[in-house]
């Protein structure tokens, strides 16, 4: 009889990168599949337009309901290490949702996958 395998913590670890210029609600992190969720742990935004501020929304799928807004400050970006992580729901993408057709903004998304 064989010994049943976990996953290691490594194989769970999941990301994502997005370039917007749109505005647009788009999937960042695809969804996990079924019995699993997405945990959000690391936002990072980066703006690389010079006069053009705006804030990025980051989603429970691409028209759920809004978990967190983060600034996209003009020429600048930030990183957001999350002491509470965004916990999606089941089998649901991570979307962000920029404030509006800003060229470009880049979103990262890193985190893990968890049971649902």
């Amino acid at each position: 009889m064989g010994a049943l395998m976990e996953k290691s913590e490594l194989d769970r670890l999941t990301g994502g990168v997005l370039a917007n210029t749109d505005g647009a609600s788009t999937t960042v992190v695809a969804a996990p599949g079924a019995g699993q969720r997405l945990v959000i742990t690391d936002v990072i935004v980066d703006n690389s337009h010079a006069s053009t501020k705006g804030t990025v929304d980051i989603r429970d799928g691409a028209s759920g309901a809004v978990l967190a807004t983060y600034p996209a400050p003009a020429a600048s970006g930030a990183i957001h290490r999350l002491g509470s992580p965004l916990v999606l729901s089941a089998n649901t993408a991570a979307a962000a949702d920029v404030s509006g057709a800003i060229s470009t903004v880049t979103v990262t998304l890193r985190g893990y996958i968890a049971p649902a």
